[in-house]
């Protein structure tokens, strides 16, 4: 499985949020199912139903088999931590604009979106860096390639914030809300931390 500690939390608590929101685990604390939906993903049972439904689709299942053969941006740039410390902040907002701007979203309707364009976060707040580690790189198959890749690039630097000090990184999932139990705190299984 690739993807940060983070990612693996998130895609994994809301997986068992949809699960308890279908009405058939409404009798399973919410860890429970998260520890569940944990095993199915180490056992390879998610990794073979997604092989079959990219099949089903026509997809080239090479990609799923070899992920590292899924080509890449011709325009790429990489943005370095300017100092020794922390990643202590990421606007989230900025990123995400800036990966529309690249060609990973849509600003209107009906927008082409460039499934090869968008940011690879190397980096996550919390995270120590050394001057010049690639903190993000961008990229992008617009025409305007590293003319724009330039301009972007000012924009998710003035996005992240360092520190020389550890910051404190809150929880990926704090708490959780169900129709049944109302909002309730949530404490991450200790095997996903």
């Amino acid at each position: 499985v690739t993807g940060g500690t983070n990612l693996r939390q998130l895609v994994l608590c809301e997986a068992a949020q949809m699960l308890k929101q279908s009405g058939q685990y409404n009798d399973k604390p919410f860890g429970e199912i998260v520890q569940y939906l944990s095993d199915l993903l180490e056992s390879g049972v998610v990794l073979a139903k997604f092989r079959d439904m990219v099949e089903a689709q026509g997809g080239d299942l090479s990609v799923v088999d070899n992920p590292e053969a899924y080509p890449t941006a011709p325009f790429q740039i990489d943005i370095q931590a300017p100092q020794d410390g922390y990643v202590s902040d990421m606007d989230a907002l900025q990123l995400g604009q800036a990966s529309v701007t690249l060609g990973a979203g849509r600003q209107v309707a009906g927008e082409d979106v460039d499934a090869l364009a968008g940011l690879w976060l190397h980096k996550v707040v919390g995270e120590p860096v050394q001057e010049g580690d690639v903190v993000v790189t961008l990229y992008t198959s617009k025409a305007s390639g590293m003319v724009l890749l330039e301009e972007i690039k000012a924009q998710v630097e003035q996005a992240i914030a360092y520190s020389t000090e550890a910051p404190t990184v809150p929880a990926s999932v704090s708490y959780v809300a169900t129709s049944a139990e109302g909002v309730q705190d949530f404490i991450m299984p200790s095997m996903l931390l």
